[in-house]
């Protein structure tokens, strides 16, 4: 751990010895990355997976936090430069310093607390009460594939399958507003994400293998093939496809090699990901020419825009005040329409940029900036250590699989953490929602099914699914 961790520090001095820019600011920042960099290593070298935990924190410490700097220290920014708000970075530093320390409080306070994780056999389970889990497996699997066809009934298969510039290219021939067939493409490849992870779980870790949990596999295989399909996907679709992929249906292998896959992964977020990029999909004809950028202009990409959406949202709230949670029960209520609520928020990130006087209003919001944004400071912080608890308790509920309802939500999480931490909350909830929907679908069907089998009586606690 030690040289892993000698070594990022010496990248923090190449990146810090890229201009003279802002000085106080670049130094709370740095101080960030090393508080952010500490629970980072320790989610690479810890003997648990800990896949959620280095989902959310590679994010985090190296597209958040380091990028941030990269861009505060040579004072270049990616979106509209000399419209950022100079004077707000001092600000914007502190909040991220100090969320970045409340999440490191919360996190290393749960693993202080909590004994290495060490998978537990999970309670035995009568053959009529595994053919109810399978039979809620298979429902909620075919549900996802018969969503799935409804939206190829309405937008046909070339917006599924294809290049990002074909699906688009669909998508526009179909007519319908912009915002429909996003939030029904998100839903469909949160669903089918969704359906992979309950029956890769039922499957491989809960031992249920039959016709239901068969044909089940087979229907979640096609619907994630089909809706998440990766030549079409943006980066964090391909994550959080990848991670629920290896997390439910090969976790031995990836626990295997996951030290060296999660300690290489900041090299490929800067190196591999700007020369996929290569691989053009937004036009016709697909280009091959290869073009390597240095990890440094890589932190210049407007993915890493975090500190600059930062600054942002402290000018918003400087001039209107926090929201006092109304930003965030509009993203958990995304799915009410503008029509029936009038008073809900647009995106955190493209109110805060528009103040600004940004052109572009499709910028991020990362998660302690939501929370600044309604709670102030206090919100910032508590929510911050919160989180961090949060995200290390899914890793402990992972690895122990006592709970499958709970290893189903940590494989989901991590699929989803960057896209979460980056934000903006209301732009981006739809999606773990979808998936999340679906497994609180499992777990309810399956409650019910064993409910009705012991009369009006209650369910002895270990024949539960959990």
């Amino acid at each position: 751990m030690i040289p892993f961790y000698l070594l990022n520090c010496l990248g923090l001095v190449i990146v810090f010895d890229t201009g003279d820019a802002h000085p106080f600011a670049s130094v709370l920042l740095a101080i960030s990355f090393l508080v952010s960099l500490a629970c980072f290593s320790h989610a690479v070298f810890s003997r648990s997976l800990s896949a959620t935990s280095f989902a959310y924190l590679l994010y985090a410490t190296y597209g958040f936090i380091l990028a941030g700097l990269m861009q505060v220290r040579s004072d270049r920014f990616y979106w509209i430069n000399n419209a950022v708000r100079r004077e707000y970075i001092p600000d914007a530093a502190v909040i991220v310093l100090l969320s970045t320390l409340a999440f490191a409080l919360g996190y290393f306070c749960r693993v202080a607390g909590r004994p290495a994780p060490v998978e537990k056999p999970l309670a035995e389970v009568s053959p009529v009460q595994r053919e109810r889990i399978a039979r809620a497996t298979f429902v909620v699997c075919l549900l996802a594939f018969c969503y799935l066809l409804l939206g190829l009934r309405t937008y046909g298969v070339p917006a599924f399958i294809g290049t990002r510039f074909t699906t688009g290219v669909a998508l526009a021939s179909s007519g319908g507003s912009t915002a429909t067939y996003g939030l029904v493409f998100t839903l469909t490849r949160g669903m089918a994400i969704a359906s992979m992870v309950i029956a890769g779980y039922v499957l491989l870790r809960m031992r249920i293998r039959n016709n239901w949990t068969l044909a089940a596999m087979a229907l979640a295989c096609v619907t994630l093939c089909i809706a998440n399909f990766p030549p079409a996907l943006p980066r964090f679709w391909l994550i959080a496809t990848v991670l629920a992929v290896l997390m439910s249906t090969a976790k031995g292998w990836f626990l295997r090699w996951k030290t060296v896959l999660f300690a290489a992964a900041p090299l490929l977020m800067f190196g591999l990901l700007p020369f996929l990029q290569a691989y053009n999909r937004r036009t016709e004809s697909v280009s091959l020419n290869v073009s390597f950028t240095s990890p440094l202009e890589g932190m210049m990409h407007g993915d890493y825009d975090g500190v600059q959406a930062v600054v942002n949202v402290f000018g918003l709230v400087a001039q209107e005040g926090i929201s006092l949670g109304s930003r965030l029960l509009s993203a958990l209520l995304f799915f009410v329409p503008r029509s029936v609520w009038e008073g809900k928020h647009e995106h955190t990130g493209s109110e805060a940029a528009e103040l600004a006087g940004f052109n572009y209003l499709n910028i991020s919001a990362p998660l302690p900036a939501e929370l600044f944004a309604d709670f102030h400071y206090v919100g910032a912080i508590g929510g911050m250590l919160l989180f961090g608890w949060l995200i290390r308790a899914l890793d402990d509920g992972y690895d122990e699989a006592r709970r499958p309802v709970i290893s189903m939500m940590a494989v989901i999480m991590a699929g989803f953490a960057p896209i979460i931490g980056r934000g903006p909350m209301l732009g981006v909830i739809a999606a773990p929602a979808s998936a999340l929907f679906l497994v609180a679908l499992w777990w309810g069907l399956s409650r019910l099914v064993l409910a009705r089998r012991h009369g009006h009586g209650p369910v002895p606690p270990m024949e539960r699914p959990r």
